[in-house]
């Protein structure tokens, strides 16, 4: 019998631990140097080159209003499918994975109703908040969809010059 758990990806943004659901995330990697295009969106962090696979990496800092930081050794890039684009971005570390029964989820709009246009539900782990997100929450921009297909023309422009 199920008891109704939802699994979740923690990871953390400066002191805040926020979790995605762990259908919305295809895999998590340690975080590398990116190739840095010259034309780029200013959303964009750079290029993570996987295999044989190049994917956009959005500055998540930005679209969260977080000061820039340098890279660290514990951090990740976190591979997503939004909207059926590819991409990635960065975080300061991986928590773990998160298995939250429906009683230890609660809705933003009960806890901090300022940032219930932003964050889906709230949790707690090891005593500290826990701010649950779906990507479309994560990266809340009236110009998302502009922004990966952006994203995606800077990939393939790079692409093209690395080519010429």
């Amino acid at each position: 019998m199920s008891d109704g758990r939802r699994d979740f990806l923690v990871f953390c943004l400066d002191d805040n631990l926020l979790g995605l659901a762990l259908n919305e995330v295809e895999r998590v990697y340690p975080r590398v140097e990116l190739e840095n295009p010259i034309r780029k969106p200013v959303e964009m962090l750079g290029i993570f080159q996987v295999g044989n696979r190049r994917l956009p990496v959005l500055d998540i800092r930005g679209f969260m209003n977080l000061p820039v930081r340098s890279p660290a050794l514990d951090d990740i890039l976190i591979e997503v499918v939004s909207r059926g684009s590819r991409f990635a971005f960065p975080a300061d570390g991986l928590v773990g994975t998160c298995s939250f029964v429906p009683e230890e989820l609660r809705e933003c709009t009960a806890v901090c109703p300022g940032m219930a246009g932003y964050v889906n539900q709230v949790a707690e782990f090891e005593g500290r908040t826990v701010w649950i997100y779906t990507l479309e929450r994560l990266f809340v921009s009236h110009d998302f969809p502009g922004i990966l297909v952006r994203c995606r023309d800077a990939v393939q422009q790079a692409d093209e010059e690395v080519v010429e």
